[in-house]
């Protein structure tokens, strides 16, 4: 457990000292209403975050699922020391018309920041432009908006894919039959875990992998993952050596399609993630393994580079960002070697 909390750690102080060298942002007072550094930009004014009242909304994805409740535990974590503070998690159900209209509440209730994981990047870009200049600082997580904001949380879904093609390549000792489990056909401009994986396979040459079959996976969903592999099961029978998901939802869904068809151990299976369930499956033996990103310490990072913005008073039109900052975490392989480490 101490080993866990000192990466934890360091984790977070890397995460924060990424940001600081990002934005040059390091004072802890907040800013005067003179603050503008720009001719022409909103004026900066900051915030106490230890007295004034304060809301932060978190627009997940779905409320539905082990990932919405991590970050959320994540972010509460890093509030807990504020009582003044409160987070408002909103349930868009997978619907990016759902979000645009949760960002326009949120500017109409005047929420001091907004975080949001955005099911389809290009879709909430304007309501967020429209966010930060209320002077609202928007705080994207894991899939990136090309429209500039305040800041950008992800986890390294490229490095993801990486580990996944390297775990995978060692178990099939470089020969064998892949299929892929990928994001929403609406996600694909802004996940790479698919990326990553076929670019270390090319940039290792491994020719004797072989990529069968390659699926989006609508709104993440483990049941719709478990449908696709049952088909996929249909379709190519025991030409399947291994599966790629590019999160431990989809992975579950194929692990339970592999089960009802009586393949358990035969195909192996790879994630995204580190959720809890994925973990306990790769304990069990019916998962094989997945490329860990911490969640729970990724949002509760996220949430202190949040309250910085909140005490400063930074946004991407009062600093005048012509590009969002990004802090990144990285990823590493979980299998039943190590996984009672995380469990």
């Amino acid at each position: 457990m101490r080993k866990k909390r000192v990466v934890a750690l360091i984790l977070v102080a890397l995460m924060l000292v990424t940001f600081t060298m990002l934005t040059g942002c390091s004072s802890s007072e907040p800013a005067d209403a003179s603050g503008g550094d720009q001719a022409g930009a909103p004026a900066q004014v900051g915030k106490d975050i230890e007295k004034e009242e304060l809301k932060i909304a978190f627009i997940p994805l779905s409320t539905s699922g082990v990932a919405c409740a991590t970050a959320t535990r994540g972010f509460e974590t890093a509030i807990a020391a504020y009582p003044n503070i409160k987070l408002q998690v909103f349930d868009p159900q997978y619907d990016p018309s759902k979000q645009i209209t949760m960002i326009n509440e949120c500017i109409t209730q005047q929420y001091d920041a907004i975080i949001i994981e955005p099911m389809d990047p290009e879709t909430v870009g304007n309501a967020i432009v429209e966010a930060e200049k209320e002077g609202i600082p928007v705080l994207a997580l894991n899939l990136q908006v090309s429209t500039v904001h305040t800041v950008g949380v992800k986890g390294s879904d490229y490095m993801a894919g990486q580990v996944g093609a390297e775990e995978l390549c060692k178990a099939l000792n470089d020969k064998g039959n892949i299929v892929i489990l990928d994001a929403p056909a609406a996600q694909m401009t802004s996940t790479r875990h698919s990326l990553g994986f076929n670019e270390w396979l090319e940039q290792n040459n491994k020719s004797g992998i072989n990529i069968l079959d390659y699926q989006n996976i609508e709104a993440w969903s483990l049941d719709n993952a478990n449908q696709v592999m049952r088909d996929l099961i249909t379709k190519h029978g025991d030409a399947i050596d291994a599966v790629f998901a590019a999160s431990d939802d989809l992975a579950l869904g194929a692990v339970q399609a592999i089960t009802g068809a009586g393949k358990t151990g035969e195909i192996l299976v790879w994630g995204c993630q580190g959720f809890p369930n994925a973990l306990q499956a790769i304990k069990d033996g019916t998962m094989y393994g997945t490329s860990r990103m911490d969640d729970f310490v990724q949002c509760h990072s996220a949430m202190l580079v949040l309250l910085n913005h909140i005490q400063t008073g930074t946004t991407a039109q009062t600093a005048g960002y012509t590009q969002t900052p990004i802090v990144q975490t990285g990823a590493f392989a979980c299998t039943k070697e190590n996984v009672d480490e995380f469990i």
